[in-house]
């Protein structure tokens, strides 16, 4: 199966939504992801959780092997850097364009082009604050 950088960035979403709101973790099928399989769901939230992003409910079947029902606990530390990095679509589809262009969606290459674009936006919000303070 192949990667969804868009189903991660969404599943993300979901979680950070959801946290807080049920003691007991956030089950997949909550995960609101129209035009996915469940298949699918399953594979990607298994994907967040190797790479740090998530952590899962403890089960009885916790291995190394894939959960085929996780019950997602929160984000991690890493997830939030990442959704903070990712929140503003139009950083999100930026960043894609120019991940596009050098054939790369991995969250390593996206992560610091995101970083960079939140820092230019800053930038300029530094520039522009000043500015309109004088007015």
């Amino acid at each position: 199966m192949k990667r969804d950088i868009d189903l991660i960035r969404g599943i993300l979403f979901a979680v950070e939504k959801s946290e807080g709101r049920d003691a007991l973790g956030l089950a997949w099928q909550k995960i609101d992801a129209k035009d996915h399989s469940k298949e699918e769901i399953i594979f990607h939230l298994n994907l967040l959780r190797e790479a740090g992003f998530l952590k899962f409910v403890p089960t009885v079947q916790d291995s190394d092997k894939d959960n085929p029902n996780p019950i997602i606990k929160r984000l991690t530390w890493a997830g939030y850097e990442f959704l903070e990095a990712a929140r503003e679509d139009t950083n999100w589809k930026a960043a894609k364009e120019v991940a596009g262009k050098v054939g790369s969606f991995s969250l390593e290459v996206l992560k610091p082009i995101l970083i960079d674009l939140a820092k230019q936006a800053a930038l300029t919000a530094v520039v522009t604050v000043p500015l309109l303070l004088q007015r």
